[in-house]
Formats: C-alpha cells, structure tokens, sequence
C-alpha cells in the first residue's frame, strides 16, 4: 500500500530517470542546430566574466530577449567545465521539473491512472526527445508554461509572479501566452491572483527599454537582418500555411478531429484544448510576422497540452475505439520520424531522430578534406555546417569553414551543400550548378552533404 501511494506520487521521477538514462546515452554527441548560439554565446560570458550581455553579430546572436538561458549555461561551464557532458546534462533540472510540473497538471482533472497515461504518452514524444537530447531551451520554456498555470490554477500569487518572470526572461515569445492567460483567468475565472502577471510585462518593458539604450534596436537586429527580419504579406501568409502544418503535425490532428467530434455531437469540452489553443495563438503572433522559418520545436508546449486532451477524450470511448484512436495518434506522431522529412517545413531537423545521422556523415566530410590537403578556409558552408570544432564539438580546437550566409554566393574554390543547412536559395543552387562541380556525395539516412569544386580551378 505505501509503495503503491509513493509510486503514485511520484511518477515524474521514474520519467525523469528514464530522460536522464537518454540523455547520458547522447552526451558524446556534438552540439547541433540553435544551441550552437547559446553554447557559444555562453563561453563569451565565461570569457567577459560577465561583464557584457550584448554580444552580436557571428554567432552571437541577440534576439532581443534576455539570455538568461546562455547565462545559465556558462555558469554550469563555470563551475563544472566547458565540456559537451555538462550541456548535455545542463537540460536535465528543466526535464525532471517539467514531468513534476505535468504531474501536479495532470493531477488537478485526472486520476493517478489518467495521469500515468499522460506521462507515458510525453516519454515518446519525439520532440520532447529530441529536444532533451539536444538540451534545447525549450524544455524550460516547456516547464514554465506548466509551472505558470499550476500556479494560477492553484491561486499561489508568488508562483505566479516566479514563473511569469521566468518564462518572459527565457523568451520573449511567451509573452503573448501569459497575456492569454491573464485574460482568460482575470475575466472568465474570476481570479484576482492573475493580476500578478503583469509583473512579467514590467520585466519586459524594463529589459527591453535597457536593451535599446545598449543597442539602439528593439525588433528587427541589423546584424541579423538577413535571415531574421519583418516580412511583408505574401510571406506572411507563407508563415501562415507553415503554422498550421506544424499545428496539426506529430498526432494533433488526430486529437483536434476527436475534441471537434465531441464538441459536435455530445457537447463537451474541456479547458484542456483551451489551453493548447491560447499557447498556438501565442505562436502564431511571434512568429508570422518574421522571416524565420518556423520551427516545430516552437510547438512543444502545444503539443504537451493536447496530450492530457486526448486522454480526457478516450476516457469516454469503448476499449475498441479507445484502442483505434490511440492507434491512429500513435502512428500520425511518429510518422513525423520517417515519412516527412524535416526540412520541407520550417526545417525541424531537431525535432527528428533523422538529425542523428548527421554527425556521422559531418565526420565523413571532415575526413575527406584533411586527406586531399583541403584548408577549411578554402571551403564555403551554410549553417551548421561551418559551426567552429571548438563549440560545436566543445574541444577547444578552432577549426571553421568558411561562412556562407543566407544570401550570398559561394566565392570559394569549394563549397558544401546539404539539406541539413536552413539556409536553402534556389538561386544559389543554380550558381552552384553552373559555375562548380560536385567531388563528392556523402549521405546516411535522410542527412546529405554534397563536395563542390570551382569549375574554374
């Protein structure tokens, strides 16, 4: 009987046990995709002893939000060294705080029961995967979307003043999330305690207003403008098609057509959904208007939110239709892994186990360049595929190709292509194709990086 209470209680431990398990298994890998930014931007801090917060341009990059994430990172590297172990295991706090977070959720509408399928149905989602693997940033901003509303929902005015800040220092994207949510609970659940969020508003008016002083922008960074900047309508409406396919990815499509149905036909429905629709909404706000591509893992919250809604939902049904469901949700999730590939929408390699395979075949193309006396300087490469050896595999060894950003033509007597890279030009690729030569073609699962040579040397 006690260990049947302790089990119950403390569910979110085995979950995390099993995340950390995952992640020790992947900490040899090299840092990938944005975390490269925050590895780097993380050592800078080390480097200044703190003494600046604005690094920009390269890999620096200011997003205009206060990087509270790099920060947190460097002094991880402070105190326990500048190794790829200690990023990896960096996510882990905000993994296990995110299931006790989901838990304590779960636990205001559901039984134990109810509550372990949910948590059972989180292990294997693959962006949550992914996204541990890769000590993505967005597992904080994950547990903090929970923490918030466990707060709100349990009338606790400190917490909800903690986490409102928290989550508006990790991203400023969160803003339009924690305006909905005071909307929603001030004038529809009548609680009082909402006001506490304007606390994070202050934060980010104080923030933003330092920031511009210190910069002399506030939206749109002039040393990002090229792959980060305001768009017009036609691009808009791009941004537009692009969320939606995201929004109904990875089962959700499954689990909206289920709500939709009871909705109709029984007339039920549940906060729940509420709940993954303000966070959608929030989404669409920050990130239509940008030229970005827009990322699955922006989701993650979304995605988390509807898990405890299908479960609501099946809840009514048969074993057998139960069953068909669960099914169904299943197979649309991890379709994501192997029939889609990552890059035709927004370019969410860092939500794939496809992306793995990259590093094996990064590997191949560094071996075949040291054996043909090719200098790195002498080769042209986009994003990630020129990350510096120092961060991206966190050796301390400086060695970088040449950066081609996203709107300049190679110059280079070599260049490397691959679809891994998020900055693709038709344009380009037609360059590429009248004035080089492909060498050679290394490829692993759905990851390939393609050798070209100047056809004038």
């Amino acid at each position: 009987m006690l260990m049947s209470s302790f089990i119950q209680k403390n569910t979110w431990l085995v979950a995390g046990f099993l995340y950390l398990l995952l992640i020790i298994y992947f900490a040899n890998i090299p840092v990938f995709w944005d975390m490269y930014a925050q590895v780097h931007t993380a050592h800078y801090f080390l480097q200044t002893h703190f003494s600046d917060l604005f690094p920009n341009g390269g890999f620096y990059t200011d997003n205009g939000y206060f990087p509270l994430y790099a920060v947190y990172l460097a002094v991880c590297f402070k105190y326990l060294g500048f190794q790829l172990w200690v990023a990896h295991l960096s996510v882990f706090p905000f993994v296990l705080a995110l299931f006790f977070q989901i838990q304590r959720f779960c636990a205001s509408f559901f039984s134990f029961k109810k509550t372990a399928a949910v948590l059972g149905l989180m292990l294997i989602h693959p962006i949550l995967l992914m996204q541990s693997v890769y000590f993505s940033s967005e597992i904080a901003l994950a547990f903090a979307c929970f923490w918030l509303l466990n707060s709100l929902i349990n009338n606790r005015a400190s917490h909800i003043v903690l986490a409102s800040v928290f989550l508006c220092a990790l991203n400023l994207r969160s803003l339009p999330f924690i305006f909905l949510l005071g909307v929603y609970f001030l004038f529809f659940k009548k609680k009082k305690e909402a006001w506490y969020l304007v606390f994070s508003f202050l934060l980010a008016a104080i923030w933003l207003f330092y920031h511009y002083l210190h910069t002399g922008w506030l939206i749109q960074n002039p040393e990002s403008v090229e792959y980060r900047r305001l768009i017009g309508v036609p691009k808009m409406l791009q941004n537009v098609f692009c969320f939606f396919i995201h929004f109904f990815n990875y089962g959700n499509g499954v689990i909206v057509a289920l709500l939709m149905l009871f909705l109709f036909f029984k007339k039920r429905g549940h906060e729940l959904g509420l709940f993954a629709a303000l966070f959608a909404v929030s989404v669409l706000l920050c990130c239509i208007p940008l030229s970005n591509p827009i990322n699955a893992r922006y989701f993650l919250p979304v995605y988390l939110f509807f898990i405890p809604c299908l479960v609501w939902a099946i809840g009514f049904l048969s074993l057998k239709k139960n069953s068909l469901f669960l099914f169904v949700y299943l197979l649309a999730l991890w379709q994501t892994q192997f029939v889609t590939p990552p890059e035709k929408y927004g370019y969410s390699w860092d939500c794939s186990f496809q992306s793995l395979a990259y590093f094996e075949v990064q590997k191949q193309v560094d071996a075949y360049l040291t054996e043909r006396d090719i200098k790195p300087k002498e080769v042209d490469a986009g994003y990630q595929l020129n990350f510096d050896d120092a961060f991206y595999l966190m050796n301390n060894k400086p060695k970088q190709y040449a950066w081609l950003s996203d709107t300049d033509m190679p110059t280079n007597k070599y260049v490397l292509q691959s679809n891994i890279c998020n900055n693709y030009s038709a344009e380009r690729n037609g360059y590429i194709q009248q004035q080089y030569v492909i060498l050679q073609s290394f490829k692993k699962g759905w990851v390939c990086i393609d050798v070209y040579k100047k056809k004038s040397f």
